[in-house]
């Protein structure tokens, strides 16, 4: 990432994507985010390859042989449960769709916050 900082540069460890991407691999992550003065590594997340051909029909077509990534982040500390989100990609495009989710600590209740689907993209 860059543009934020006066290198201009930003290196993180950790595996945004595993490759080669398997059904039910996991790995864990990650975020990155800028609080407007500086950027800063959130807690380690969990991630899995829930599948790698779904298709995926949205208001703007129909996205073939997806893989869907499932990440579990821990919200802040004075929330119980998780935040799951769900990225659907799709190959040639990329990101097609996101799904966040909150799910309760017993796991039993579940709503959704957002979706978001990509509506428009330009190759150069």
């Amino acid at each position: 990432m860059g543009g934020m900082t006066e290198d201009d540069t930003l290196i993180s460890k950790g595996i945004r994507i595993e490759y080669p991407l398997l059904e039910g691999s996991t790995w864990k992550g990650q975020y990155i985010y800028y609080n407007g003065e500086r950027f800063i590594a959130d807690k380690p997340i969990f991630r899995k390859c829930l599948a790698i051909n779904e298709n995926l029909i949205t208001p703007f077509g129909i996205y073939q042989n997806c893989f869907v990534i499932w990440t579990r982040a821990l919200p802040g500390e004075d929330v119980g449960g998780f935040d799951d989100i769900y990225q659907y990609y799709s190959p040639g495009t990329g990101l097609v769709c996101q799904v966040f989710k909150f799910t309760a600590p017993d796991e039993n209740e579940w709503y959704i916050n957002n979706v978001s689907f990509l509506y428009d993209y330009n190759l150069n």
